[in-house]
């Protein structure tokens, strides 16, 4: 692959991450804290790299809406229903375990040959 698919292709991973990270912020309201790049250029790339994954997520949303026999809306009586619905698939989520930690106290490492 060339310099130019290269290129193409890393800035299509861009514009797809960047609009996941807008529809993180626009379902939950978190969002990226720039405080901890270096520089001010840093800082505004990245906002300006949100702000195209904001924009896109805004058009992806113009085209859903333009197709209802496609796409259509979730049907929502209270807002506190999607509210508590949401905080307990969260918690579904983050109580599950993730990640598991073998025991490395008998590894073939940890052994010592006298």
């Amino acid at each position: 692959m060339g310099l130019v698919g290269m290129l193409v292709h890393a800035s299509f991973d861009i514009a797809l991450i960047s609009v996941c990270l807008a529809g993180i912020r626009r379902s939950t309201g978190l969002t990226l804290q720039t405080s901890y790049l270096a520089t001010k250029s840093h800082q505004r790339m990245l906002g300006f790299v949100v702000g195209v994954g904001e924009r896109l997520f805004d058009i992806s949303v113009a085209f859903m809406t333009a197709y209802p026999s496609v796409f259509r809306p979730l049907d929502i009586v209270r807002f506190e229903d999607l509210e508590k619905q949401s905080r307990h698939r969260c918690s579904k989520i983050l109580s599950e375990p993730r990640w598991h930690i073998p025991d490395r106290s008998n590894s073939v490492q940890n052994m010592v040959v006298k």
